[in-house]
C-alpha cells in the first residue's frame, strides 16, 4: 500500500530519529521517503493500552536505533488517522520506502512484537545490500569510463 501526505508536518530531531508531530517538517520527506524503516505509533492520551505499549516500543527504539519512530496523536491528526485506516488504537505501522510493510493493533504478545521488530532488521539488511549494489554500479561505471 503506497500513500503520500504533504500536509502533516512533524518536529524532527535528526540525532535520535524521533518525531513528535507539530507543523515544522514535511511528512513526505521524513517518513515516506525515509532511507530508514519508520515505525508509526498511533495513540491517544486517553488510551490505557497505548500507555502500556509505548514504553515497550520506545525501549526497542533505544536498543536498536535502526529505525525512525513517529508518534501520532490521532485526536490531533484525524486526517492522517483516516489515511492510515486506523480503526483501533494503539495501531503500529512499519513503513519503508512509502509502503506499509507490517502493522498491528493493540498490545501484541512478545512473539508478535519480536516478529515486527525483526522485520526492521531484515529491511536494514536489504538497505545495506542496496547500498553495496549502488556502490558496485558506480565503480563499474567509473571503470568503463576510464576503460
Amino acid at each position: 500500500m503506497q500513500f503520500g501526505f504533504n500536509w502533516v508536518k512533524p518536529v524532527w530531531n535528526e540525532e535520535d530519529n524521533f518525531i513528535i508531530y507539530s507543523t515544522e517538517v514535511n511528512w513526505q520527506s521524513k517518513v515516506i521517503e525515509s532511507p530508514l524503516p519508520v515505525v508509526v505509533y498511533c495513540y491517544a492520551d486517553w488510551c490505557t493500552p497505548c500507555k502500556k505499549l509505548f514504553p515497550i516500543i520506545n525501549k526497542k527504539f533505544e536498543d536498536q536505533k535502526n529505525f525512525r519512530l513517529v508518534k501520532i496523536d490521532i485526536d490531533k491528526y484525524p486526517e492522517l488517522n483516516q489515511s492510515l485506516a486506523v480503526s483501533s488504537i494503539p495501531a503500529v505501522f512499519l513503513i519503508y520506502k512509502g509502503n506499509i510493510i507490517d502493522n498491528f493493533v493493540g498490545v501484541p504478545n512478545n512473539i508478535r512484537l519480536n516478529e515486527f521488530f525483526n522485520n526492521i532488521n531484515i529491511l536494514e539488511g536489504y538497505s545495506k545490500k542496496e547500498d553495496v549494489f549502488q556502490t558496485l554500479l558506480l565503480n563499474i561505471e567509473d571503470w568503463i569510463k576510464k576503460g
